[in-house]
């Protein structure tokens, strides 16, 4: 097996265990917080706490599945294309959210490493989508201007300011900043209140991103 994609297998499999580890040290807290509202007999707390653990539940469980999705498609058999392609469909299927593939110039031809960066990325940029924005649609763009490779991800959800972004939502821009810097790619977010978000990508091809 290519070594950087199982440089990269072993970065999901790291981040779906801290994934867990994180749901379940919040489970545990809330456990104990609704164990304490049914000896107070505080039913609508409790109704409250186990509606949130259910909802946290299912967030995980389908982080987890697409992290683990992820580790079985590589570019290597399936062709970049075809990679995109399922990362949209497994998206729409989870979180009946449509997702459009806007734009699409052939680079096939990138180093695995690089396919593989921009795939996470997108996924997380997706993942994003499906717990905050509140979107009604997603679009995907993957093109080159003037020498440069630009990525976006776009969404017509609730947007946000800076200050306002949630701990679950900063964690993944995070994320998608360290890929984009192990390609040498510059990273963007721009997103205002009722307007969506577009994660933007771009990297000179001449650089570090590069064409095998």
């Amino acid at each position: 097996m290519n070594k950087t994609l199982m440089a990269e297998r072993t970065r999901l499999a790291r981040e779906i265990h801290d994934g867990l580890a994180q749901t379940l040290g919040f489970l545990k807290l809330q456990n104990a917080q609704m164990q304490n509202y049914q000896n107070q007999k505080n039913d609508e707390k409790l109704k409250e706490s186990l509606v949130q653990s259910y909802r946290v539940l299912s967030e995980a469980y389908l982080d987890a599945r697409n992290a683990i999705d992820g580790l079985r498609i590589s570019p290597e058999g399936h062709g970049f294309l075809k990679w995109l392609e399922q990362t949209l469909v497994e998206f729409e299927e989870n979180s009946g959210i449509p997702a459009t593939l806007e734009e699409y110039q052939d680079f096939s031809g990138l180093a695995p490493e690089v396919q593989a960066q921009i795939i996470r990325i997108v996924q997380e940029a997706l993942s994003n989508v499906r717990k905050h924005a509140s979107a009604k649609h997603v679009w995907v763009s993957l093109s080159q201007k003037d020498h440069d490779l630009v990525l976006e991800v776009r969404d017509d959800g609730c947007g946000f300011e800076p200050e306002d972004i949630p701990s679950t939502s900063r964690y993944g821009l995070q994320g998608m900043r360290e890929r984009t810097e192990l390609i040498g790619a510059d990273f963007q977010v721009i997103s205002r209140l009722d307007e969506g978000t577009i994660i933007r990508i771009r990297s000179p091809l001449t650089s570090g991103v590069t064409i095998q």
